[in-house]
C-alpha cells in the first residue's frame, strides 16, 4: 500500500496495489483536497473511477491548480513504481496542454502565457 514518507498521509485501505476493481478520486483540483495538518480529506467524487496510486500522483501533479507545488519531491514522499508514475505525469502533463490549446476548452479560462508555461513543462518532462 502506498504511504506517505515523512509524514501522515497514506492511502485508503480500499486503494492499495495495483489490482483491477480499485476506484481513485480522479478530479485532480487542489480545491477538493481538504488539509488540516494532519490528514487530508477528499472531497467531490464524480469522476471516480478505475486507476492506481501513480496515475493519481500523476494527475494531481500535473494539474494547473497544483503549479507551485514541486511536484518532485510531493511524489518522492510514495512509494509507487517510479517508471510508470513518470509515464502518467508525461500523458497528464500533455492532456493539459491540449486542452489550453488555441481553440481549446481551456483556452479562454487561464490567464495569458499559461499554454506556453504547460508546452515547457511537457518539454521538460519529456527530457528528463
Amino acid at each position: 500500500m502506498p504511504r506517505c514518507r515523512g509524514g501522515t498521509v497514506r492511502t485508503p485501505r480500499c486503494c492499495g496495489p495495483r489490482r483491477s476493481g480499485r476506484y481513485w478520486h480522479r478530479d485532480p483540483s487542489l480545491a477538493n483536497y481538504l488539509w488540516d495538518g494532519y490528514r487530508i480529506r477528499i472531497v467531490d467524487f464524480e469522476d471516480a473511477a478505475v486507476s492506481d496510486p501513480a496515475t493519481e500522483l500523476a494527475i494531481l501533479t500535473e494539474h494547473l491548480s497544483a503549479r507551485r507545488l514541486d511536484a518532485d519531491e510531493f511524489c518522492g514522499r510514495f512509494d509507487v513504481d517510479p517508471v510508470r508514475l513518470r509515464a502518467a505525469r508525461r500523458v497528464w502533463a500533455m492532456f493539459w496542454l491540449w486542452l489550453l490549446r488555441p481553440g481549446g476548452p481551456s483556452e479562454g479560462r487561464n490567464p495569458a502565457g499559461t499554454a506556453d508555461a504547460q508546452a515547457r513543462r511537457v518539454l521538460a518532462l519529456l527530457d528528463g
